[in-house]
């Protein structure tokens, strides 16, 4: 069996986020039940709480934010205090012992951690890597591709795709039709239609206690916060907006709402 991991990468020090992302924690329950024990490993909040101290910065994240270094180090990895970072990074996730590392991308500010990360997960140890998150829907994101060391790219709901990519790993699952797998080979880039799974059959997310926690310390009120997925797009078709074409609306039915929020 396969040990994967869906990380959140960190980000700048500037960035706040009061909870963990929702789409890592519907994976894990959604893969679970298939049969794949997974491991959320949330590096955003890991990383903001060891560097809570303003005179007493444990990473130094800032550096991640210097576009030509973090450029220089993809291409020649001649940074030497890039790498460190990232190595610190990489223990503090212990990413070393999993075989899968897929990372969950909400913006921008966590692809140069991501590709960093990745660099040094594949080109040292041989560990295959997945990206995925709501951010590669909103753009065309496959240039990530041209770095040999991303495997695969999952666009739009990740169930499905990313259990497919596991089997693939696996050698039980072909991909070449699946929706929502981007990928290169023969130097020609794989692309599908986006990957859509019912937001009625989202199971209840899955969380990881231990970064919880984090969560709950860091709070100025010292409050647990749980995301949960209500609705999803919009009822509306505004002239002004610019995703109106593609605008649609969806929603958990009240009944399974009231079971999920008893179960929280």
């Amino acid at each position: 069996m396969l040990k994967t991991a869906i990380v959140t990468p960190p980000v700048p020090n500037h960035i706040i986020n009061p909870f963990p992302l929702l789409g890592p924690s519907i994976l894990k329950t959604f893969l679970d039940y298939n049969g794949y024990k997974i491991d959320l490993v949330d590096l955003a909040v890991r990383t903001r709480y060891l560097n809570r101290f303003l005179l007493r910065k444990i990473f130094k994240l800032e550096l991640f934010e210097n576009r030509e270094r973090v450029i220089n180090f993809l291409e020649n990895a001649k940074d030497s205090q890039i790498e460190m970072e990232i190595r610190k990074i990489i223990n503090l996730g212990n990413l070393t012992y999993y075989d899968v590392i897929g990372f969950s991308l909400c913006d921008d500010s966590g692809i140069p951690f991501s590709l960093c990360i990745s660099k040094i997960l594949k080109e040292r140890y041989g560990k295959k890597i997945v990206f995925g998150g709501n951010i590669l829907a909103t753009s065309n994101y496959t240039y990530l591709l041209d770095f040999e060391f991303l495997d695969f790219l999952i666009i739009g709901d990740g169930e499905e795709p990313l259990l497919k990519v596991l089997r693939y790993f696996e050698g039980i699952e072909d991909i070449e039709k699946c929706d929502g797998i981007f990928y290169k080979k023969e130097e020609k880039i794989h692309t599908s239609k986006h990957s859509t799974f019912p937001i009625e059959n989202k199971p209840i997310p899955s969380f990881n206690v231990e970064d919880l926690k984090l969560y709950k310390k860091l709070s100025m009120k010292g409050l647990s916060i749980l995301p949960y997925l209500l609705t999803r797009g919009c009822r509306f078709k505004c002239a002004f907006c610019s995703d109106y074409k593609n605008a649609f609306f969806s929603y958990i039915p009240l009944e399974k709402v009231i079971s999920d929020i008893r179960f929280y």
